[in-house]
């Protein structure tokens, strides 16, 4: 059964947030306080794509997108490369905020999060 796609993102979040409750609770019990705000900014790198894309797929598809496969080939490419310029200029916007120190902090929230897809498949 497919979801829609606005189902999947709810359920991606929400994954991603269990996630970085976890982070958050690994950072304190090692007395990392000060990643905290580095691993924060790591998650929102790794989320604010999954947000552009169903935004943009479900704008083009409101457009008419839907009506041909050519168009909407051409809607899931261009939402596709806005999840990535997205991901990217995040995640470059998050390790120029943070000290050399919290860098790992962005980096492995970064990859929890981004490993959210995976374990979507799988629940």
């Amino acid at each position: 059964m497919v979801l829609p796609l606005n189902k999947q993102l709810v359920r991606f979040l929400g994954l991603q947030l269990a996630m970085l409750l976890l982070a958050v609770i690994g950072l304190a019990v090692a007395g990392r306080l000060q990643d905290l705000r580095g691993a924060a900014l790591g998650f929102a790198a790794g989320s604010s794509g999954a947000v552009v894309f169903v935004l943009l797929q479900t704008l083009l598809d409101v457009c008419g997108a839907d009506r041909s496969r050519k168009k909407a080939l051409l809607a899931m490419i261009a939402a596709e490369a806005a999840r990535l310029a997205t991901t990217i200029g995040m995640l470059m916007w998050a390790l120029r905020s943070v000290s050399s120190e919290s860098a790992v902090a962005v980096i492995a929230a970064f990859v929890a999060s981004v490993m959210a897809y995976t374990l979507m498949l799988l629940f």
